[in-house]
């Protein structure tokens, strides 16, 4: 059986490719911290709660958060990507617990603490790149690990938005000096965007390319996904389309839906 696209881009010797990527988000992520903070009071958690940062990357997150007082644990499936949050979380100079895991399967790698976090967060659009029946599943196993009173918050793209600003191909030239050229292609019948990355790095005057990757994910609209979140246990409470907590608006580039476990 092929492996999925994550386990190759992110898990293996490919995730240097992408890893440029995550550390030029890392300014944004102190914005989408400071955010989080402000759900996470509006509903309660703790100061010094517990919370799982699923899908984590390179802990831009998770660092941020434990910077502010939080408790966080930090789950992703590749190791590279944990490598470097161990050096962040060094150079923030904060304790954070980084485990390797895929989240299909987050139960079995924290049953440790099963009931114990106050808040799960799942950012930058990490939750949709398997089937709706596997983003169900997650989200039940994600109940199942919070505190009664705990909190979700899903950060994922808006549908609507990449609708209106479809764009068939683009081009991306990244801090080291690698390029990346982007062909989309989108299924109306599945509501799902397939993506063929191409990665080069300049040689000389031209451009050597290295790696050709296939991505594709499902493309969430609000009814949609919140739908999903009540199937598997939460209660909706309400969608942001910014971390500065903004009213979430059709074209909103952003999703930002908080749930609670009752």
């Amino acid at each position: 059986m092929s492996k999925h696209w994550t386990e190759s881009l992110f898990a293996e010797k490919f995730a240097e490719l992408y890893i440029t990527t995550l550390e030029e988000l890392i300014p944004r992520s102190i914005e989408d911290a400071d955010g989080l903070e402000n759900i996470f009071n509006e509903y309660n958690v703790p100061e010094n709660g517990l919370i799982l940062d699923l899908a984590c990357g390179i802990g831009r997150h998770s660092t941020a958060l434990a910077q502010k007082g939080y408790r966080v644990i930090g789950l992703d499936i590749s190791e590279t990507f944990l490598e470097r949050a161990r050096m962040l979380a060094e150079e923030r100079g904060v304790e954070v617990e980084f485990r390797r895991g895929d989240m299909r399967s987050v139960m079995e790698h924290l049953k440790d603490h099963a009931g114990r976090f106050n808040a799960v967060i799942n950012m930058y659009t990490s939750l949709s790149y398997y089937d709706r029946e596997t983003d169900l599943d997650i989200i039940r196993q994600l109940h199942a690990l919070t505190k009664p009173g705990g909190t979700l918050v899903i950060d994922i793209a808006n549908r609507d938005w990449i609708i209106k600003n479809f764009g068939v191909k683009d081009v991306q030239y990244h801090e080291d000096g690698r390029v990346q050229t982007i062909e989309r292609r989108f299924d109306m019948e599945d509501s799902r965007i397939h993506n063929t990355w191409r990665f080069y790095v300049k040689q000389g005057e031209d451009l050597k390319h290295v790696e050709t990757f296939h991505v594709d994910h499902i493309l969430y609209s609000l009814h949609e996904l919140k739908q999903l979140i009540q199937k598997a246990g939460w209660e909706y409470k309400v969608c942001y389309g910014e971390f500065d907590l903004s009213p979430f608006e059709m074209y909103s580039r952003r999703m930002i839906l908080v749930s609670q476990k009752q």
